[in-house]
């Protein structure tokens, strides 16, 4: 066996051994990303007004709770089938209650205070500090997210419209985990290896020591 036919063979696992996230900007394509036993929420529920937090789920053991983020100066103030806030300016949050959350997605948008969907560049920050941002102009703005498979704890939501006061609003939400299956082909760009350098090196070391007692054995490289 020649020796990079060897190398190959050692090395085969770990490149293919990667993890990728991806924002989404179509409903279809989160969806088939995901697992079906997703829990999806259309707010159609929720009390027009204000209010300091409220609860979703248990639905397929997924649950959360939306309020505004750390450092807002509002509370919630929801219009019929649309969570928002109170104040322009300030973030909503959602906090994963129930069983871990690898992907998340819905219709997030921007309102004026009358709740009229308004042109704006929408922000989502992950608890770990990722974000992604996306721009909107109507309340049919569907973005998603699928993480590498870690759990999300926690998301923040923002809006800014520049000097135009803007409230981030969300009229459906999505909460479920990544599918193996319906994960969508990554670019290599933004695919990670789970492998460390350490880790590569000594694999690398590993193989040509391998290399080089067949070597002994065959006399041929």
């Amino acid at each position: 066996m020649k020796i990079r036919t060897l190398l190959c063979l050692v090395l085969l696992p770990f490149a293919l051994t990667t993890f990728a996230q991806q924002s989404f900007d179509d409903e279809t394509d989160f969806l088939n990303a995901i697992e079906a036993d997703f829990f999806f929420e259309d707010f159609s529920s929720i009390s027009p007004g204000p209010a300091v937090s409220i609860s979703f789920g248990p639905v397929n053991g997924y649950s959360y709770t939306v309020s505004s983020a750390p450092g807002s100066t509002s509370d919630l103030f929801n219009d019929p089938g649309v969570i928002s806030l109170d104040n322009a300016g300030d973030q909503l949050r959602f906090t994963f209650t129930g069983a871990p959350v690898t992907a998340f997605g819905g219709n997030i948008f921007a309102t004026d205070i009358s709740f009229n969907p308004i042109t704006a560049t929408m922000t989502i920050t992950l608890d770990d500090g990722s974000s992604f941002s996306f721009a909107t102009s109507t309340s049919t703005t569907f973005a998603g997210w699928v993480s590498d498979g870690t759990p999300i704890a926690f998301i923040d939501i923002d809006a800014d419209a520049g000097a135009t006061n803007a409230w981030p609003s969300v009229a459906s939400f999505y909460v479920g985990t990544a599918s193996d299956e319906g994960e969508p082909e990554i670019p290599e760009a933004v695919a990670v290896p789970t492998l460390s350098a350490a880790g590569l090196w000594l694999t690398i070391a590993l193989a040509l020591m391998l290399g080089l007692f067949m070597l002994r054995r065959t006399g041929r490289v």
